[in-house]
């Protein structure tokens, strides 16, 4: 057997996998469980929103929480905050008197935000802007940054924000696959945006990165 043939079996072995609901079942019931707030979100997620799948899910959100604890950041920036599920779990790392400044544009979702994580408020700064309008205003060292805003701005947020992150920081972007789009021949604008910042930062010798095919795609970037 030639070792392409089998390369070719193994990968299309994983994509089975990937999409089995059944191995994600399981996997999901081998996490770590989420405390009792984060669960209140993902319900109020589903039933106050019309595409409650755009939150962060539970395997997800433990990865979140688990980098972050890891970490043990002072100040995390998260760019784009949709019901605040990921902010939680972001939040469940920080350091003794960290913070997350988180940002939102829909300034319909701001009040329920504000019920989802009042049991940590105190260490949450919410601000209802677009992402690119509140950059400037961010002072660094950012230990962690979430990207999960417009996405045709990808590239600018990253850019934007390189400067301000500490060294050894990570930046973890969400969407990256686009549906998977981002291999097609004929792209979305979306999906060309996406790709054209995968490219770059695979480029980008001030960073590491690896790109996590889990559900939309995850790109997990270490500044050096």
């Amino acid at each position: 057997m030639l070792k392409g043939q089998y390369s070719y079996r193994k990968r299309t072995s994983m994509s089975k996998i990937n999409d089995d609901p059944k191995i994600r079942h399981y996997a999901e019931q081998m996490c770590s469980l989420a405390n009792e707030e984060i669960y209140d979100i993902a319900r109020g997620t589903f039933l106050n929103t019309l595409k409650p799948f755009d939150a962060t899910d539970h395997i997800q959100g433990r990865l979140l929480s688990m980098l972050s604890k890891i970490m043990r950041p002072s100040l995390i920036v998260e760019l784009g905050t949709f019901t605040g599920y990921g902010t939680y779990c972001l939040a469940e790392g920080l350091a003794t008197d960290g913070k997350i400044l988180t940002v939102e544009k829909d300034a319909l979702r701001i009040d329920f935000i504000n019920m989802m994580i009042k049991p940590i408020a105190h260490k949450v700064e919410l601000i209802n802007d677009t992402a690119l309008n509140t950059i400037d205003q961010i002072r660094g060292p950012v230990d962690m940054l979430f990207i999960d805003a417009g996405k045709r701005e990808y590239m600018d947020y990253y850019e934007l924000m390189l400067t301000k992150m500490c060294r050894g920081g990570l930046i973890i972007a969400d969407n990256v696959l686009w549906k998977g789009e981002v291999v097609h021949e004929k792209k979305s604008n979306m999906a060309l945006a996406l790709d054209e910042f995968n490219r770059t930062v695979a480029k980008d010798s001030r960073v590491e990165v690896v790109l996590l095919p889990y559900r939309d795609g995850l790109s997990m970037i270490r500044v050096k």
